[in-house]
């Protein structure tokens, strides 16, 4: 049984008429007559009485009428849900970028899903670490790119997109600035500044962390909201950082970065999403994303 023979039993069982059901679907007499007999054929037994003065139920048409409606109800529903949802992926997705990150990765995947759905706007808000994951559990951002971190929310997905090693970032007239590369435990009574750790936590507490296993934690003489107020603090005198490598394209001159010798020091680039969001653009996102990726 199809939808169409299933409005045929249903005009038929309404008007009790062959001539008047088969004019409301605009279809002939005999094609109509057809689908009812077919829909007989398949149940096994006769749905409607007719002769030449009238056409009734049968005791079986009569039974089926209600479970009919029912389905007729119901699929109906589900073409409007359906129409609703086809309509919400021509909305937008909403996508927080932390400030410093590298930006090689978040054109590429943007610019290959607006190739395959440009129905689709994308809006973009630059924020700190903790505002994109606020963004995300509040339901006000649909994706963030972040760096690594790690934070409370079990709701929280990732996919890690890229990464950078850790450098130190020190004057050129520092004493360890021809280091090809330095031990965090050479750092430990440096002076530091770092970002605040309400804008960028995850970063924050990485190279706490880093530092803690290195055996000592940072004397901090400054802290900035973002990394090229960071460098400048460098280059000023107030102390080191401890940043990304890909910071270096945006560093003043007179700065050294300089690798630290650690597995464990790496900045990586996620790409952050809340597993419950209903969007469903939200999911052509992410196959868009793990596409490239798996080019790359």
């Amino acid at each position: 049984m199809d939808t169409r023979t299933l409005d045929a039993f249903l005009s038929l069982a309404h008007y009790l008429n062959f001539t008047k059901s088969a004019e409301q679907l605009f279809i002939s007499q005999p094609a109509f007559s057809r689908q009812i007999t077919k829909l007989e054929e398949e149940f096994g037994c006769q749905l409607f009485f007719r002769n030449k003065r009238k056409v009734e139920l049968t005791e079986y048409g009569l039974a089926f009428l209600e479970h009919a409606e029912k389905i007729a109800a119901e699929y109906s529903k589900w073409k409007v849900t359906l129409n609703h949802m086809q309509n919400q992926k021509s909305g937008h997705l909403r996508i927080g970028f932390l400030q410093d990150l590298p930006h090689e990765f978040l054109p590429l995947v943007t610019g290959t899903f607006t190739n395959r759905y440009d129905h689709i706007q994308l809006t973009y808000r630059d924020l700190g670490m903790s505002d994109i994951v606020d963004g995300l559990l509040r339901g006000e951002l649909d994706f963030g790119f972040s760096l690594t971190g790690e934070h409370d929310y079990e709701e929280i997905h990732h996919m890690m997109v890229s990464h950078s090693a850790l450098c130190a970032v020190l004057p050129v007239s520092h004493p360890l600035a021809g280091s090809p590369t330095i031990r965090l435990e050479e750092l430990r009574d440096q002076p530091f500044v770092m970002l605040l750790p309400e804008i960028n936590a995850p970063a924050t507490r990485h190279i706490n962390s880093l530092c803690s296993l290195a055996g000592f934690e940072p004397n901090i003489t400054a802290y900035c909201s973002y990394v090229p107020s960071l460098l400048m603090l460098v280059k000023c005198g107030a102390g080191i950082a401890l940043v990304a490598e890909h910071a270096r394209a945006t560093a003043p001159d007179g700065l050294v970065f300089i690798p630290i010798d650690h597995r464990a020091a790496v900045m990586r680039t996620q790409l952050l999403w809340k597993n419950t969001n209903r969007n469903p653009a939200v999911p052509l996102f992410l196959e868009s994303a793990r596409m490239l990726l798996e080019s790359t």
